[in-house]
């Protein structure tokens, strides 16, 4: 009888102990889930860090006075693609606050991306509009540093891949 309580007790105490570590592992595997994201959104994310850069370049070139019929082309290409990746949607499995932050990006990267590809070479060779797109890339970047932040984002790890 000794025995067969010594044996009880034994299995009771591994089934308490390793129902203890799957939920911990469960735990964790949500935490991890809902603070990192997807490979999706990380390609987006990446993808999209350098096309606002060269827009942001483009769009410079532009106020320092090259042609904007060579530019043109070359935004409305930039523009395309930031529409495109816009049109994403943060992974549900992100927490609501990262999918806020992420969606209001993405949202941010599709409407500056239509509107760009929208311009006319006339709008593109008057300097206010062209100032008033380099501070929506702008505003975009700030948003960017924001999502960077919250998602642990090595941005010199990006800046030397380019």
């Amino acid at each position: 009888m000794e025995n067969k309580v010594q044996k009880f007790l034994k299995r009771g105490i591994i089934l308490i102990v390793s129902s203890v570590f799957l939920l911990c592992a469960s735990l964790y595997t949500t935490y991890y889930e809902k603070t990192n994201l997807s490979s999706v959104d990380s390609t987006v994310i990446a993808q999209t860090y350098f096309i606002t850069n060269e827009v942001n370049t483009q769009l410079h070139a532009l106020q320092n006075g090259e042609d904007v019929k060579d530019s043109k082309e070359k935004l409305m290409e930039l523009s395309s693609l930031l529409a495109s990746y816009g049109s994403s949607t943060a992974s549900n499995s992100l927490s609501k606050d990262g999918q806020q932050l992420l969606n209001r990006y993405y949202v941010q990267l599709r409407e500056f991306g239509t509107n760009l590809y929208s311009l006319k070479v006339e709008q593109l060779s008057d300097s206010d509009t062209i100032e008033a797109y380099v501070a929506d890339i702008n505003k975009i970047k700030e948003t960017q540093k924001k999502v960077f932040t919250r998602f642990k984002i090595n941005e010199q790890a990006l800046k030397q891949k380019k």
